[in-house]
């Protein structure tokens, strides 16, 4: 719901990979945002591997250390070579990129394990790189491919790498290579991922797709097809969308969530075939859902001990890391001073994180900020 502008965008990265012009997108939001569905639906849209695409997904995952090279890469390829069309391209890298096929053991046997080992005796990072940009070149002659590389946050260096060398190739090449990640994280991490995007954004060689918030009219959508409302129902459905999206901000997990917990605490019920509500919404209307309490708590734990003392303070004063703050302008107090302001990104960050907070230690907060405030606003 809500990504029409976004699938329409995909689609005509896709017409151009089609032509030979190979493309680099990236899709990129806060974790919940819903950048793996509209992937997904997108992948659903153009069709399965017919004779004239192969579609694949790599995922990277979240390790401590350097990682191993290229597993995300490893992994979309393994499940292409996997895959009921796999058989062309494990001949296709046994010939142009043994060193790849030699990390995917299980696609051959041992006597071409030997084989393999000893044709890729000596070859360095640089080669091993090449030969799979060149191996993707002739793959993708007569077929295009959309390779998908999920959380590229938690990619390694030698993957990112690959990605620029791939993208800077001015060959043609049948291609749409679509990748996945949280800014944020790459910022706060500190992510080689951030310097190659906007190395390649300055030179027209990759697009970024940044998914927003959905809209209240969305989220009625949303509902409208969820709960099969019909016209009787409007009004109803616009006031859950309305309550929805003020509980949400359209966060879709957020979203999702919230009204999975309204069925579960039978606010809203089934009778009959036909949705409708039962006792008052606003009673149950400022609940947390409990995953995502926890998942505000597990993202919460992940800061250090100075990080959670600021962001405590300021769920009991009221007002994301951008992952809970975002930064809301300037403003000038009563005495001149020019201060920073900010604002949680959801009110559900400001609860869970305020409910963490025992009585007392929020009583000498308050006590503390208006000994803070009083000298400069007086009365």
């Amino acid at each position: 719901m809500g990504r029409a502008a976004e699938l329409a965008q995909l689609h005509g990265l896709f017409e151009l990979a089609l032509q030979g012009e190979r493309q680099v997108v990236f899709v990129t939001g806060e974790a919940g945002i819903g950048k793996t569905t509209l992937i997904h639906q997108f992948l659903a849209q153009i069709g399965g591997d017919d004779g004239r695409r192969w579609s694949a997904r790599g995922q990277c995952v979240e390790h401590h250390g350097a990682g191993e090279p290229y597993l995300p890469l490893l992994d979309a390829l393994g499940r292409l070579c996997r895959s009921v069309d796999g058989a062309p391209v494990i001949e296709l890298l046994r010939q142009q990129a043994p060193t790849w096929l030699m990390h995917m053991p299980a696609l051959v046997s041992a006597e071409d394990l030997t084989i393999l080992r000893h044709r890729s005796a000596g070859i360095t990072p640089a080669h091993m790189l090449r030969e799979l940009a060149e191996a993707l070149e002739v793959l993708t002659r007569d077929r295009v491919l959309v390779l998908v590389l999920e959380d590229l946050l938690w990619s390694d260096a030698a993957t990112v790498e690959w990605l620029g060398a791939v993208a800077r190739r001015p060959e043609p090449a049948k291609l749409l290579l679509i990748g996945t990640y949280r800014p944020v994280e790459v910022i706060v991490r500190g992510h080689p991922l951030r310097r190659l995007k906007q190395a390649l954004q300055v030179h027209g060689l990759c697009e970024e797709l940044s998914l927003r918030y959905l809209t209240q009219d969305a989220i009625a959508a949303y509902l409208a097809q969820q709960f099969r409302f019909e016209t009787q129902d409007a009004m109803l459905c616009q006031d859950l969308a309305r309550l929805v999206y003020q509980r949400t901000e359209g966060n879709p997990l957020f979203m999702v969530n919230v009204v999975k917990d309204w069925v579960r605490q039978e606010v809203l019920v089934e009778v009959a075939g036909q949705w409708t509500l039962r006792g008052r919404l606003d009673e149950v209307a400022r609940s947390v859902p409990d995953n995502l309490r926890q998942l505000i708590d597990q993202q919460f734990e992940e800061l250090d001990a100075e990080a959670q003392t600021l962001l405590e303070t300021a769920s009991v004063a009221g007002v994301r890391r951008e992952q809970f703050i975002r930064a809301r302008g300037t403003d000038v107090g009563p005495n001149g001073t020019t201060v920073s302001r900010f604002e949680f990104r959801h009110a559900l960050y400001q609860e869970v994180l305020s409910q963490r907070v025992p009585v007392s230690r929020r009583m000498r907060l308050h006590q503390r900020m208006e000994e803070q405030l009083a000298p400069e606003y007086g009365s």
